[in-house]
Formats: structure tokens, sequence, C-alpha cells
């Protein structure tokens, strides 16, 4: 009997020694970053190097965030105004990926959020740099091959990269590329196409 019992207590210590251990290690993949939380506030820096770690068991959590894989969010059409009064209606993409993860994961929090942020942080900046040019300015006509009407596209681009670094690096974002597509109206007009 006493024997049994020191087998029932070795089998328990040995199974509590593991639930610790695997509760108490992580391991971090190549293309993953992690952040450690414990009682909801971010602990230590992130771990960005792939290997196994440790944490305190039970009382810190592990949030994965993906590192060097680029994602892609894409805007509903929406109605912009050219600086001489007339309309557009543009769809801008932007790809992505978390740059700094301690303020993505406090700010972003996950990434159903990503969406709000975007909208939040492009579509304004969408609407002034369209705002700041003339119709003419933005459109090429069907038939004109001419390079000459990229300089504006590349500008406008160049101009809302510029309104949105900012507020998505504070969200722990880093932009990659941003597409901007569109037309007249509410539809397509007769000779001519957006850049």
């Amino acid at each position: 009997m006493l024997q049994k019992n020191k087998y029932s207590l070795l089998a328990a210590v040995v199974i509590v020694a593991l639930i610790l251990t695997y509760a108490s290690v992580y391991n971090v993949a190549l293309t993953q970053q992690v952040v450690i939380t414990q009682f909801g506030k971010i602990v230590g820096e992130p771990k960005t190097e792939p290997g196994l770690y440790l944490k305190a068991p039970f009382i810190q959590k592990t949030h994965y965030l993906s590192k060097n894989i680029v994602h892609k969010w894409e805007s509903e059409l929406v109605r912009v105004r050219t600086y001489d009064n007339k309309f557009l209606c543009v769809n801008s993409s932007v790809m992505w990926e978390v740059g700094d993860p301690t303020k993505y994961l406090q700010k972003v929090v996950n990434k159903a959020n990503v969406p709000i942020v975007f909208e939040n942080a492009v579509q304004s900046a969408v609407r002034s740099a369209f705002g700041s040019h003339m119709f003419l300015e933005i459109m090429e006509e069907d038939d004109d091959k001419s390079d000459d009407f990229l300089a504006c596209r590349e500008e406008i681009v160049s101009k809302i990269s510029e309104m949105t670094t900012p507020q998505l690096n504070k969200n722990g974002i880093r932009l990659v590329k941003i597409e901007v597509k569109g037309k007249r109206g509410g539809g397509r007009q007769k000779g001519y196409r957006v850049k």
C-alpha cells in the first residue's frame, strides 16, 4: 500500500511538473513576434528572434503577431471632391505589416480593429489629396497613352502616404504600399479614366 502511494505521488509530481513546464515555455517561429502581457499590461520587450523562451506560468499571456508578412486592406468606393468641385469615386488599398508589436497590441488590440484604423487614417488623406488637384490633372483621356499624367498619380499617392504614415506608425503599423483606383462621379464618363 505504501509503495502504491509513493508511485501515485510521484506520478502526480511528474504531471504537475509537465504542466508547469508546458505553461512556462513558448516558441517564437521565424515569421512571428511575441509580446507578453501580465494582468493585461505588457511585460518586457517583444521577442522577435526565433527560439524557445520562458514566461511565468498562468499569469503571463503570449500574443503572437506576424513578422514581415504583408497584409492588405482595401477600402469601399468613396466619393471625393476635386479642387474644381467635380466628383470621383475612389477605392484605395494599403499593403501593411506589423512594425512595432508593442504599439500594435496597445492601440489596435486585435486584427479585427485594423479596418477602423485604416478608415480613420487613409480616408481623410485620400479626400485631402484628391481635393488639392483639378479634375483634369487627375484624369487622362482613353486614347492618351502618355506617361506625363503619371506624375499627378504619384504625387497623390505620395501625399496620401505622407499624411497616413505618422498615424499608422502610432498604431504600430508599417505602411508598405498604397494604391488608388477610381472613376468619375458615380460611374465612368466617356473619354476619361482615372489614373
